[in-house]
C-alpha cells in the first residue's frame, strides 16, 4: 500500500485472525483496507480532491492471513477527511474481514490512537 516514496508518517499494521477455538485460520481468511492519504484524500472519482492525492500512495490493500493467520500492511497514518458540514473524521482506516465461515463480511472503522496492541474484535457470530 505505502511505498517508502509515499508521504507521511510510516505505519506497519498487524493483524491475526482465530477461530473459536483460538486457532489460526489460513487460507480462509483475509482482510482488507482503504483509507485516505496522510492529508486526508482518498484515490478515488468521488473524492473532490482525489487529483491532490499522494500519487504514490493507493489507499488500498488486500492479503490473505498466513498459516498463522496473520498479515502485515506497510501504510500511512490517514490525515483527517473533511465533511461537508466543514467539520473533520477522526483519522481512521476501514478495516473489513473476508471469510469462508461466514456468508457476511465484517467490517469495522478503526480510529488510530496512541500506540498500543488494540483488539479490533473479539468474536465473530
Amino acid at each position: 500500500m505505502a511505498p517508502d516514496t509515499a508521504e507521511g508518517e510510516h505505519i506497519t499494521l498487524i493483524f491475526r485472525v482465530i477461530d473459536g477455538d483460538g486457532l489460526p485460520t489460513p487460507g480462509d481468511s483475509m482482510i482488507e483496507l482503504w483509507q485516505a492519504d496522510s492529508q486526508g484524500r482518498y484515490q478515488h472519482p468521488v473524492d473532490p480532491r482525489s487529483t491532490a492525492a499522494d500519487k504514490n500512495f493507493s489507499g488500498f490493500g488486500r492479503l490473505e492471513t498466513d498459516a498463522n493467520g496473520v498479515c502485515a500492511f506497510e501504510t500511512v497514518k490517514p490525515g483527517r477527511v473533511p465533511n461537508n458540514d466543514a467539520r473533520s473524521q477522526a483519522p481512521h482506516i476501514n478495516v473489513t474481514l473476508f471469510a469462508r465461515v461466514s456468508e457476511n463480511r465484517c467490517a469495522h472503522a478503526s480510529i488510530l490512537q496512541a500506540r498500543r496492541r488494540m483488539p479490533m474484535i473479539r468474536s465473530w457470530p
